[in-house]
């Protein structure tokens, strides 16, 4: 499957997925370092590089809002997207 003209694996999808989670838990916007930290709790393994490249992707897609503050970024979800519409989004189908 692709997103965005990228080829996404199962392991990229379900870092995306962890993460659209993450964020809908949330009640306030999250920092990537400390999402990186809560999927490594969960025991997501993933470089930083490759957990920002997700957050961008999700951004440009309208599915994210980041806050730059300094040189840090914060990260919330769109507020108003289920699930299935974010996955209609990404051009991917539900996954059990």
């Amino acid at each position: 499957m692709t997103i965005i003209g990228r080829r996404v694996t199962a392991k990229t999808l379900k870092l995306i997925l962890a993460i659209i989670d993450l964020l809908r838990r949330s009640k306030h916007p999250i920092s990537t370092k400390e999402i990186l930290l809560l999927l490594l709790k969960k025991n997501i393994y993933v470089d930083y590089s490759k957990l920002y490249q997700c957050l961008r992707m999700l951004s440009r897609k309208n599915i994210l809002i980041q806050t730059s503050y300094g040189k840090m970024s914060f990260w919330e979800l769109n507020k108003g997207l289920e699930r299935r519409e974010i996955l209609q989004m990404l051009g991917v189908e539900e996954y059990s």
